[in-house]
This record gives C-alpha cells, sequence and structure tokens, in this order.
C-alpha cells in the first residue's frame, strides 16, 4: 500500500471519529439543555401561582386539575399531578395511554432522597426504581424522566388552618422571605421522544456542517493525487517508449524517493520498466473505482436525508392527528369538538339561527367490558361511531361555516359518552327529531362474535342562543339534561330546562347523602311475602331495600339505586343487604318462625368476585344453610357461559344457594342462557301478571312461561298479583307461589314477623276467593 493511499486512510478514519464524537456531545448537549428547559418551565408554574399554593393548601381538587391541564399544554409533559406536603396525591392528568403505562408513582419513590426544598429530577424504570441511564438510555431507553417541584410559600403552616384571605394577604406581603415551606409538590412526567425530538435540528445542523467539511476535504485530497499523478504519467511516457524501442527521457523526479527508485529501475532494465507500467495502470484504475465508490456513498446519504425529511414530516401529520382526534373511532376528540363548537356558536349568532347540541351516553356500556373484554367494548364503539355518522343526514351536522368533513358534528368526549353538533337548524324541536332517529339508530342489536348486544342511549339536548348558553355552559346544560333521562325511560331525550339545573344540584347533594346514609344505617328492609295458594303459608319473602332519609323521608329505591349504581356502590349494599336479611331470618327462626328462605335481587353490577364470599360469610355469621337464601338474578342478557358473572353463579349454585330469574318476559334474556346458568325458579313480571285475566297477551305469555318452567324443572313464583281474578287466573294456569298486594305490602321485619306468628296466615283470604268462585258457578248455573 502506497504511503498516500495509507495517509488517507488514517484521514478519513481520523474525520469520522470526530465526526461522532462531535455529535454524540452535542447530543448530549442539547438534550440536557431541553430537560432543563422543561424544568423551569414547571418550576416557573408551581410557584410562580399564588392561587395555586392556596389550592394546595385547601386541596381544591377542581383548580388542581385544571392546573394540571394547563401543565400538560407543554409540548415536553407526558402527565402530571399533584402531592400534597404528607405525600398524599391529589389529583393526576395525562391521556389514558399514558396513565396506563406510567400510573402514579409514591411520592418517595419519585423524590429518593431529595431534600424537602430541593427540586427532584430522576430516571424511574416502570417499577420505580432509580436508573442512571448512559447518553444510548437516555436518548433511547426505556425509563421514564420524573420531576417533582416543591410549592413552597413564605408562610409558616400551623395546624391552625388559615383561611383564603388570610393565606393570600400574607404570601403577598410575607412576614419572612428567607424561610419557605412547602404546602405540596408538582410531579411531571416529561415525555422523552418530544425531548429527543427537540434535539434534533440541532444534531442535524452540526451534521450538515461536517458534511461540507467532508466535502471539501475530499476535494483537496483529489488535488492532491492528481499533483501524484503527474510523475506517474511521465513514468508511463518512458514506459511507452521502451516498449516501442525509443530511447527513454531523463525523468525529473528526485523530489520523490519511491518514484524515483522506481525510475532508476526502468533505466536500468527494460523488463522491470514494463512492469512498473502495468502496476501504475493497475493503480489508476483502483483510484478511479475509489472515486466511484465515493460517489455512490454520498448520493446514497443524500436519499437518506431525503427519506429521514419525509419520515419527519409524516410523524408530524400523524401528531397533529393524535391531538385532534380519538384513536379508537377516529371521531374528533373533546379538543378539536370545542373549537369547532365555539368556532360555530359564534356563526350562529351572526346568522341568528339557533344551534343545538345533542349529548349522548350508552347506558350499561360498561357491563359490555366487564362481561365481554374491553376488545368487544372497542368493537361496539366503533360500530356506534358509524351508525351515528351513518344516520345523520348532511343538513345535520357541521356543514355551514366550517371547512371540515361530515364526521366533525359527532364527537367522541370520552369513554361512552359522544357529542353531536346541529348548526344552524330550522327550530329547536327539529333537534328532538335527530334525536329521535339516533335512538332508531342505535337501538338495533349488534352482533359480535355471535353474540347479540343491545344498547340504549340517554340523549340530552341543550340550544343556543335559546339558553344563552357560552361554550363551556352549553356542553355542561347538555350533560345535565342527559343525566336527567329517567332510568326507567332509557332509550329516550330530553331538552335542558332551568328546573333540572336545580334538579342536578339536588341530585349531586343527594349522592354525597348516600355514601353517608350506608355508614349511618338509614338504609332498611321490607319484606313482601310470597305465599302457597294451596294452604296460604308463607313460602319465602322477598327483600325490598328502602332509605328512610332524615330530612325527605322514604326515597324509593327507583331513585337511589341507579344513583348508587353509578358510584359504584352497589357490590357493598348488596353485602350489607345480604348480611341483615339472614340476620332477621335467623331471629325470625330463633322466635320460632318457620319460613323457608328469604330472597335478594342482585343486579349484573353485584356480580362481583366478592359476591360469594360476602355470602359464605353472612350464612356462616347467622348458622343458617345456604338454602336458606335466595338471590334473584336480573339483567342477564350479556352473559357468557365463560364470563366472570357466570362463573360466580355456578360457585354460588354449588354452595346451594338458591338462584331465580326476575323479571322474566320482559327483557331480552335468550332463552339458551336458561339452559347453562344454574337455575332454581323464574318469576313472572308483573306488568305481564296485570290482568292477565282479562288480556290475551298476557294470558298466552304466563301459560308459556309457566310450561317453559315445567319443561325446566324450575318453580314459578308469579309477582304483582293485586286481584282476586288474576290469583285465580294464576292458580289455574299451575302457579303456586303468589306475590302481590293482594295479600301484603312490603312491610318491615316486625310487621312480618307478627304475621307470621299465625298459621297459614293468608288462608282466609285464598278461602275467601274460592267461596266467591263457588258462588259464580253457582250462580251461573241457576242463571242456565
Amino acid at each position: 500500500m502506497r504511503f498516500t493511499d495509507r495517509t488517507s486512510i488514517v484521514l478519513t478514519l481520523c474525520a469520522i471519529t470526530v465526526l461522532l464524537t462531535t455529535l454524540l456531545i452535542a447530543a448530549q448537549y442539547e438534550y440536557s439543555r431541553e430537560v432543563q428547559h422543561a424544568s423551569k418551565a414547571a418550576q416557573n408554574m408551581a410557584n410562580s401561582d399564588t392561587l395555586l399554593k392556596l389550592a394546595v393548601y385547601k386541596n381544591n381538587r377542581p383548580f388542581i386539575r385544571q392546573f394540571l391541564a394547563s401543565v400538560l399544554e407543554l409540548p415536553e409533559t407526558a402527565s402530571s399531578g399533584m402531592y400534597d406536603r404528607s405525600g398524599k396525591l391529589i389529583a393526576h392528568k395525562g391521556t389514558a395511554k399514558t396513565i396506563e403505562e406510567s400510573p402514579p408513582f409514591p411520592l418517595q419513590t419519585l423524590r429518593g432522597e431529595s431534600a424537602v426544598t430541593e427540586t427532584s429530577l430522576r430516571y424511574l424504570s416502570a417499577s420505580g426504581e432509580e436508573i442512571d441511564p448512559n447518553l444510548f438510555a437516555r436518548l433511547f431507553g426505556s425509563a421514564t424522566l420524573h420531576l417533582t417541584a416543591p410549592i413552597t410559600t413564605s408562610l409558616k403552616l400551623t395546624p391552625q388552618e388559615y383561611s383564603d384571605a388570610e393565606f393570600l394577604l400574607r404570601n403577598y406581603t410575607p412576614e419572612n422571605e428567607s424561610s419557605r415551606w412547602v404546602v405540596g409538590y408538582l410531579h411531571v412526567e416529561l415525555d422523552r421522544k418530544q425531548l429527543v425530538n427537540n434535539t434534533l435540528p440541532a444534531v442535524l445542523y452540526l451534521l450538515t456542517f461536517f458534511m461540507i467539511i467532508a466535502l471539501l476535504a475530499g476535494w483537496g485530497l483529489f488535488l492532491n493525487n492528481r499533483k501524484i499523478m503527474v510523475p506517474v504519467r511521465e513514468l508511463q511516457r518512458v514506459s511507452d517508449d521502451l516498449a516501442r524501442g525509443l530511447p527513454a527521457s531523463e525523468l525529473n523526479i528526485s523530489d520523490n524517493s519511491e518514484l524515483a527508485s522506481t525510475a532508476r529501475t526502468f533505466n536500468a532494465i527494460i523488463k522491470d520498466a514494463q512492469r512498473a507500467r502495468e502496476e501504475a495502470e493497475l493503480d489508476r484504475k483502483l483510484l478511479s473505482r475509489k472515486v466511484e465508490e465515493s460517489t455512490s456513498r454520498l448520493s446514497q446519504q443524500d436519499d437518506q436525508l431525503n427519506q429521514a425529511a419525509r419520515e419527519i414530516s409524516e410523524a408530524k401529520d400523524k401528531l397533529q392527528r393524535l391531538v385532534n382526534y380519538d384513536g379508537l373511532t377516529s371521531l374528533p376528540n373533546r379538543t378539536l369538538f370545542q373549537e369547532i363548537l365555539q368556532t360555530l356558536l359564534r356563526s350562529g349568532e351572526r346568522a341568528g339561527k339557533p344551534l343545538a347540541l345533542l349529548y349522548l351516553n350508552l347506558n350499561e356500556f360498561r357491563r359490555i367490558n366487564e362481561s365481554f373484554g374491553y376488545s368487544t367494548g372497542d368493537l361496539v364503539l366503533r360500530e356506534m361511531s358509524k351508525r351515528m355518522v351513518g344516520c345523520l343526514r348532511r343538513n345535520d351536522v357541521v356543514s355551514h361555516d366550517v371547512d371540515t368533513d361530515l364526521r366533525a358534528g359527532v364527537a367522541r368526549m370520552g369513554g361512552d359518552e359522544f357529542a353531536i353538533i346541529l348548526d344552524q337548524i330550522d327550530r329547536p324541536a327539529s333537534a328532538g327529531d335527530v334525536a329521535q332517529r339516533l335512538i332508531e339508530c342505535i337501538v338495533a342489536p349488534i352482533h359480535v362474535d355471535n353474540k347479540e348486544i343491545v344498547l340504549s342511549p340517554s340523549i340530552g339536548i341543550a340550544v343556543a342562543p335559546e339558553t344563552n348558553a357560552q361554550m363551556e355552559m352549553l356542553i355542561r346544560q347538555a350533560g345535565i339534561a342527559m343525566k336527567a333521562v329517567p332510568a326507567s325511560r332509557q332509550g329516550a331525550y330530553l331538552f335542558y330546562s332551568d328546573d333540572l339545573e336545580q334538579g342536578s344540584q339536588d341530585q349531586f347533594q343527594l349522592e354525597g347523602e348516600l355514601r353517608s346514609a350506608i355508614e349511618n344505617e338509614e338504609l332498611a328492609l321490607y319484606f313482601q311475602p310470597q305465599v302457597d295458594s294451596i294452604d296460604g303459608s308463607v313460602i319465602s319473602a322477598e327483600v325490598l331495600l328502602r332509605w328512610d332519609h332524615p330530612q325527605q323521608g322514604k326515597i324509593p329505591p327507583t331513585t337511589f339505586i341507579p344513583m348508587a349504581r353509578q358510584l359504584g356502590l352497589m357490590q357493598q349494599i348488596s353485602g350489607w343487604t345480604i348480611r341483615e336479611a339472614c340476620r332477621n331470618l335467623q331471629e325470625f327462626r330463633a322466635s320460632g318462625i318457620e319460613m323457608a328462605r328469604v330472597a335478594i335481587n342482585i343486579s349484573a353490577d353485584e356480580l362481583g368476585k366478592t359476591l360469594a364470599d360476602d355470602v359464605r360469610s353472612a350464612l356462616a355469621a347467622t348458622d343458617l344453610s345456604a338454602e336458606s337464601l335466595e338471590l334473584g338474578l336480573s339483567e342477564i342478557v350479556l352473559m357468557d357461559e365463560e364470563s366472570e358473572e357466570a362463573r360466580t353463579l355456578r360457585t354460588l349454585s354449588s354452595m346451594g344457594v338458591h338462584l331465580s330469574l326476575d323479571n322474566f318476559g320482559i327483557s331480552a334474556t335468550p332463552l339458551s342462557h336458561l339452559g347453562h346458568c344454574p337455575l332454581n325458579a323464574l318469576r313472572i313480571d308483573r306488568d305481564i301478571v296485570h290482568h292477565c285475566d282479562s288480556n290475551k297477551r298476557n294470558a298466552m305469555l304466563v301459560k308459556t312461561i309457566i310450561a317453559i318452567a315445567d319443561s325446566l324443572g324450575l318453580r314459578i313464583v308469579a309477582e304483582g298479583v293485586e286481584t282476586e281474578a288474576e290469583f285465580s287466573f294464576l292458580v289455574g294456569a299451575g302457579a303456586r307461589a303468589l306475590q302481590g298486594y293482594l295479600f301484603s305490602e312490603p312491610v318491615p321485619a316486625d310487621r312480618l314477623k307478627e304475621q307470621l306468628k299465625i298459621p297459614w296466615p293468608y288462608m282466609g283470604i285464598i278461602q275467601n276467593i274460592k267461596l266467591a268462585e263457588r258462588a259464580a258457578r253457582q250462580a251461573d248455573a241457576d242463571r242456565r
């Protein structure tokens, strides 16, 4: 290898080494600078707002959530949280994905050994262990960067709580500026990908600069090679002369020892001169090949830079899409929807035409996730979004003054809630027509994995400018109207009115009082007997829950049960109901009163993993057998044989607990479920029992249900029996256990106890009915 070739290789390797080292140093510097910039921004936001300090001190969660939402507007922020000075998490904000992948850590994990007033910046693994990664791990590793900044005040914190005004006044006129007390900590999870993206421009600029330097250096090497090639051509000329037999000219190459040695060899031996000419030709070809390879390499690098530019552009477009559109349904998200609504409100004011906002909720959607899993729930949400978009006409959605697509009028507000804009409608009543059309589209059955799923929506409607509402007020009013749709009218819509505003506030107050009612034992059990139609004895008693409110008196279950379901209190209430019912049955038997069992209605929300344990502990505490308890099941339409609810029912059945299907005949329960569900009885709903003696349809349904129960070996309980005619028809159709106001209304345990002290307490009623039937038959015979 020639000296010049070795020099070129060494210079090239040195240049590459310097380039890589400089790029790594620049990346480290830019990344550290971005982290410091994000840290200072978060610290300034945490300690520049006195109202925030007051909100943390007073544990004002709405204000803190609003502040955390503003922190999330920083592009480097992935999630944010707020802790009080004791380390308790007050609030946490982030997207659904960031919260799932990076749930809030305890404050001790986030701060480590940092001082109380010191800002902490730590790399943590998914398990909360601190990691000190190298540069590559910081840029591309899995560790997340967490910043915790103390929120301090110059006001000394004492056990005595300051008022809002006193806190603000003392902070604006601090007594001792040199002393700081911590009221809480702001936690910010920095988006490492965004930080890395911020460093890319500076690194690319530096790379471009070095590429220019490399091109200039290459050009210098090229000129140097040309200088070397001059004596080589002279040697070639001499070689040609020698090959033709001509005398060789003297070579003037004394300044190059290597070529001079070659020239002397050429002058001395013709054969060596010929070999030298061939070697020179070979060197020329190799050099030409290297030039071609360098050119090709530069072309490839140019293509790679162009590809990187295209990928960056695509990433920006994708990020913009993620910011404004829901990733599951591809509908506009809340952010984009609010921007569109604000624009349309302004244009509606100019045009003088009303705008309607429909707020839609899919009732009982959470049961789909609980019964079939979240993947099935996602499929249902996609299908519902397609239906909503498809059933709206072009003039129903945003299309007048906003340059957007057809789907911009339908947005997913989160979970199973959607919003629809009706722009410049002719009259407010038209919004009701659109709502009814939406309901008809949504209630159609959905078939997913050989399962038929039926959902019903509740729709709240708010109209502007009739309601004189701005954007946030309009959304809130539509939400109030949606929540005010009665539970008994699922699949309905309701317009907002001022009366609903007060009702919403009363509802909120009542929800808080319901939590206290459980703790203060304001709930009470009432019992309605199930009577044997042959001898008038009490077979069982259905347990009914009542709330005796200290101020409002008796609150019906139709009011507080849906409320408890929304608040997630049903499992707690059902556990108390089971224990209390078993205790009452134990007291009956201790007094010498025999009753086979008590029947308790259990909804789908209560069929959790703890239900079997609650039943087992209640039976053990009262020393009752499992046959003493009957659980009435409702709404098992979506139940799957492999679901958690089905496994719970099989566990209860194996314990010996009786299971019955409530409201049979009016729900959409497939008959196939009766085969694999371990039932003991069917309860005929009161709507079918009502006028079954005169209504042909109800009469046919009663007979059909009794036939189905007999074929499956199940007991029949007819609910809502109120007249003697209904009693006679049901007994004639084969029903033995009857329940209703004909015998007794729901009564407290002490009144039921008094009734049961008499053997066959309802025999008199049954005998009177039979005597009346006999007299009627005799009178009919006499007339004939």
